[in-house]
């Protein structure tokens, strides 16, 4: 028996635009959080699990608190059942976690 495996890079041209709109989106959320007097370090990475991937990085980076920005809350009660990438991160994280809901404007720049 032969098995074949196909690896698809996650670093491919497909992504370049999501990942740019990312980096422009944190910019200028890393810009207002700076002018408030925090330090801010902004990290765009791709992850075949997005929870997994915060995961990974929280727990190996030296954060003293990871701060998730929620486009919206869960419009269905089977979606509410569901474990969210959120309700993941916050179970398996070391650092204290905190999610916000996003303000619409900022949400909708980075849908």
């Amino acid at each position: 028996m032969q098995l074949s495996w196909y690896f698809i890079s996650l670093r491919s041209l497909i992504w370049d635009d999501e990942i740019k709109k990312a980096e422009a989106f944190l910019d200028e959320l890393a810009v207002w959080l700076e002018d408030q007097g925090y330090k801010v370090e902004r990290k765009v990475k791709t992850a075949r699990d997005s929870a997994e991937g915060i995961v990974l990085e929280a727990n190996n980076g030296e954060y003293s608190v990871v701060l998730l920005l929620k486009r919206r809350m869960a419009r269905s009660w089977a979606r509410s059942l569901r474990r969210s990438i959120s309700e993941r991160v916050i179970r398996d994280a070391n650092p204290p976690v905190l999610t916000l809901l996003a303000e619409q404007e900022l949400a909708e720049k980075s849908a």
